[in-house]
């Protein structure tokens, strides 16, 4: 159930990706340097895109300023679970948090560019408060994924 403020709710199935800073490759035809992301950042964006582009619909592009809630769920290593008849509990040792690689910002930098892309905000400077959390899945059968919830400015 959305509330007032919430102007789109949807959530992108795989393990987030970040889009980080481009790689500069010399290009093959001319040898000149040209800059690339890699080819799973841009498969995920894409998929990003078509989420997006599918839950916003035909209506045209966000004008005003807007907040952005993202949740990026990844999957936890093998090791922080247990084995045997305790395969599906989590060890003690296991952290909590997601605090490894990729950083927040470079997986919110996707999101911002894939918002646009899809036509949901005309630029995604109108993006002036966020609130972004990284987390591990919380029992063994969580699927990896994105979600994200775009409200307006209260």
């Amino acid at each position: 159930m959305t509330d007032e403020l919430t102007i789109l709710r949807f959530s992108v199935p795989g393990t987030p990706r970040p889009q980080g800073s481009l790689k500069i490759v010399t290009s093959r035809a001319n040898g000149q340097p040209i800059a690339v992301n890699s080819n799973t950042t841009a498969d995920h964006r894409n998929m990003f895109v078509a989420a997006a582009s599918a839950a916003w619909g035909a209506r045209p592009p966000v004008t005003t300023a807007v907040e952005l809630w993202a949740v990026y769920v990844f999957t936890r290593p093998k090791g922080h679970w247990g084995t045997g008849r305790n395969a599906e509990v989590l060890r003690a040792s296991a952290p909590p948090e997601h605090i490894t690689p990729p950083d927040k910002d470079k997986l919110t930098r996707l999101v911002g560019d894939a918002l646009v892309l899809a036509g949901v905000l005309h630029d995604d400077s109108l993006i002036v408060t966020s609130h972004e959390r990284k987390r591990y899945q919380n029992h063994l059968y969580e699927k990896p994924r994105t979600e994200i919830e775009l409200r307006w400015v209260r």
